[in-house]
């Protein structure tokens, strides 16, 4: 394989794990608006995962720390309004796929 073909699985690969990321947190949130704890935690940890593994392939530390935080004002919202956690979710996914 060319070294391009090398780039190019690696960029899919990183693609493919912030996809899965994302729907992580979408998971997450469902979960935690149906009062499930350990599916909850699953899916974050899957979600964790899956931004370490994007992270490992395409790095990018200011997109890293720029989600961090948009994640962290979610949880913030989620932990307040838990029925709100979907809402909370997709609008963070929102602003972070302006950024980005």
């Amino acid at each position: 394989m060319t070294p391009l073909g090398h780039f190019q699985q690696a960029f899919n690969a990183a693609d493919n794990a912030a996809w899965v990321s994302s729907w992580a947190g979408r998971v997450a949130a469902s979960a935690t608006t149906a009062g499930n704890a350990p599916m909850a935690g699953a899916a974050t940890a899957v979600g964790a995962a899956s931004s370490l593994f994007e992270q490992m392939v395409r790095p990018n530390w200011k997109k890293s720390l720029f989600d961090s935080n948009i994640d962290f004002a979610v949880s913030v919202g989620t932990g307040s309004y838990p029925a709100l956690a979907p809402v909370f979710t997709e609008l963070g996914e929102l602003v972070k796929k302006q950024r980005n």
